[in-house]
């Protein structure tokens, strides 16, 4: 199967995320800034990659930017709950999904992760059938 790298701050979606994919018989590695995700990229490569939007330091979209830079054909997913210190998260949320998909992601997800819809969105990202927005 796949080789993806899981790129989230949050720990209970970082572990989700790991067992549904490597459950699905993927070779994942987790970790939790968008720097280390592209450090874990240029070591070992990766057939995807899953990446939070809202993160400290390097956030999703930059994280998207830096490896569409790197590999423009590596396929990238973004997914986000929204900022926890804003009081319309959904529309923040939202918003930064669709700037994702403006800035080359390969497809988006909403947080909380539902594992039915994040299977079907790997699967598609992977036969090479993206293009959108959960």
């Amino acid at each position: 199967m796949a080789r993806i790298i899981v790129i989230d701050d949050d720990p209970p979606t970082l572990s989700l995320a790991r067992a549904l994919l490597e459950r699905m018989g993927h070779t994942v590695d987790a970790v939790a800034s968008g720097a280390e995700g592209i450090a874990r990229f240029l070591e070992r490569g990766a057939d995807l990659v899953l990446t939070d939007l809202f993160m400290p330091d390097q956030d999703g979209l930059e994280t998207l930017r830096r490896l569409k830079s790197l590999a423009p054909g590596l396929p990238v997913v973004c997914m986000s709950a929204g900022p926890s210190r804003v009081a319309d998260t959904g529309q923040v949320r939202d918003t930064m999904l669709r700037y994702a998909h403006e800035a080359g992601a390969d497809a988006t997800l909403t947080k909380p992760l539902e594992i039915a819809t994040m299977q079907r969105v790997i699967e598609s990202v992977l036969s090479g059938a993206a293009g959108g927005r959960t």
